[in-house]
């Protein structure tokens, strides 16, 4: 009898499902687009783990500052990075694996200013998110009054309590911080300085088959409206 029992329980065994591979993803609090300790983990995180889950993979996330999450990515193997700018000083950092979603990116203030990227350049000082593409946009456009900040509520308090003036940010994670943190009032955004490429990328020389997989379940994505409807769903 003991002998059919471990028969049996062998086959199970051996018939069992195997689990799908797991994807290290890296990445940082930047609302509304990944968040930690959240209800809901932000729309670039449940879309990847839609676009995961068509790829046959599973997904770990991982919060990190913002610069060592990319430093995470840049020097690991197959480790998966989210949102992420791809700017010339990154391009061979990493290996691209498709386009998430676009955002505009303003500076916001609390004087009802609305500035410009010329107004804002004569200011005394400008916060700006610690390791994003903003900072080294905002030098190349000769801005010598930055603040950088690892942490954007941080720097979202900052502005408010009057020890920088203006944030440079996107718009909508300043909306979006603005409501979630109970900061007083409105705050005023100016004209679009520039739209913005959000990218999935993976560490340097990640296996051709995974990136083709990616490309592939983010196109199905992208194309059926599940990515909409996720974006679509924070915004209601």
């Amino acid at each position: 009898m003991k002998g059919w029992i471990a028969a049996i329980l062998a086959l199970l065994v051996g018939v069992a499902p195997a689990r799908a591979e797991e994807l290290k993803l890296v990445t940082a609090h930047l609302p509304p687009f990944t968040m930690e300790g959240t209800d809901r983990p932000g729309f670039a995180i449940e879309m990847m783990q839609e676009v995961a889950r068509r790829a046959g993979l599973s997904v770990s996330v991982n919060f990190r500052s913002w610069v060592r999450a990319q430093a995470d990515a840049h020097n690991g193997s197959g480790v998966a990075i989210l949102p992420l700018a791809r700017t010339p000083e990154r391009e061979n950092r990493y290996t691209w694996v498709g386009e998430m979603f676009g955002i505009e990116v303003n500076f916001v203030d609390v004087a009802g200013k609305g500035y410009s990227l010329d107004a804002a350049r004569s200011l005394n000082s400008v916060i700006v998110q610690e390791g994003t593409s903003f900072v080294s946009s905002l030098k190349s456009a000769g801005f010598g009054n930055l603040i950088t900040r690892p942490d954007t509520t941080t720097n979202g308090r900052m502005l408010v309590g009057g020890r920088a003036e203006a944030w440079y940010v996107a718009r909508l994670e300043a909306l979006w911080v603005w409501k979630n943190a109970g900061f007083p009032g409105k705050p005023t955004i100016g004209p679009k300085v520039e739209d913005e490429k959000q990218w999935l990328a993976l560490s340097p020389g990640a296996d051709p088959a995974l990136v083709e997989r990616l490309r592939a379940a983010m196109a199905s994505v992208i194309a059926d409206g599940t990515r909409e409807r996720i974006i679509r769903s924070y915004l209601e």
